[in-house]
């Protein structure tokens, strides 16, 4: 029964999304006509509010996310245990800064874990049930620990929204999903929003995200200089084949995400008033030191 409600609320949805958009073509003023693509934004934008309302409905209980994420979890550990980095200090530097921004996550129960992979792909992603993981890569061309905030708050907000768990559960339970997750653009706009909250919340420039863009922009300027790296990085990162591409995709195609977080910045007024927020350059570099270079 709840099946065929379900199925039934959806289609109703998805017509009652194209009338909307056949609406505005057909009856719109000229002016006010939105052209073509703006369209297939409100289109996919609506669709993403049904997925979610569908998800609300049927989506996993959190002790079964959980459950999934740790068996995700153990089983990435067990492939890639030699890539860990163990440095204490800056394993616990990085749990720090997270443990502050989960104190602001909507969704209670989950214990957020950190880790750092040794690895020169620049990259971060979430497992199931709050798992972090963010690379030596990313770590060294950021330059603050408010950017950290940014990247860490902008992967916790993946999982709080259950677009993790939900990409697993179209795809299967395999933690390679979640390195190269095909999140939507709406999903990553609401994790773009969701990271630069909670790093607001807990003290930190919610501007900060817009350095990280920036860097990533230089790095991505100095490959194309080159046409590419001059050799292959080895079997390491054959082994995590994709990632590069991903954050690239993701993350450095950026002018517009920087818009849109000046944006929800200025409408939230996140920056209002003098207060002031914590950057945290001298400590982040005090950190991260131990890193090779």
């Amino acid at each position: 029964m709840r099946k065929h409600f379900k199925s039934a609320f959806l289609a109703i949805s998805v017509l009652a999304c194209l009338a909307s958009i056949a609406a505005v073509l057909f009856f719109g003023k000229p002016e006010n006509v939105a052209n073509f693509d703006s369209i297939m934004q409100v289109g996919e934008s609506i669709l993403y509010r049904i997925y979610k309302t569908d998800k609300v409905l049927g989506h996993f209980p959190i002790e079964e996310e959980l459950k999934t994420g740790e068996g995700m979890n153990g089983e990435f550990l067990k492939n890639y245990s030699k890539q860990l980095f163990r440095d204490k200090t800056l394993t616990e530097y990085v749990n720090g800064v997270g443990v502050k921004l989960a104190r602001n996550v909507r969704r209670q129960g989950i214990a957020y874990k950190f880790y750092i992979i040794d690895l020169p792909v620049l990259d971060a992603f979430a497992l199931p049930g709050g798992y972090v993981y963010i690379t030596t890569g990313l770590l060294k061309i950021i330059g603050s620990e408010a950017e950290l905030a940014a990247i860490l708050g902008h992967e916790m907000a993946h999982v709080d929204s259950r677009h993790v768990i939900e990409a697993v559960r179209q795809i299967g339970k395999d933690y390679r999903v979640c390195m190269n997750p095909a999140y939507s653009e709406v999903q990553e706009d609401e994790a773009d929003r969701g990271g630069v909250f909670l790093a607001y919340k807990a003290g930190y420039d919610p501007l900060a995200a817009i350095n990280t863009f920036e860097s990533l922009k230089k790095i991505d300027m100095k490959y194309a200089r080159r046409g590419g790296p001059a050799t292959p990085i080895g079997d390491t990162l054959e082994a995590v084949d994709g990632i590069f591409d991903r954050y690239h995709s993701l993350h450095v195609d950026s002018s517009e995400r920087e818009e849109k977080i000046r944006r929800y910045v200025k409408e939230e007024n996140l920056k209002s008033g003098e207060k002031k927020f914590y950057t945290g350059e001298e400590e982040y570099r005090k950190n991260v030191s131990g890193i090779a270079k």
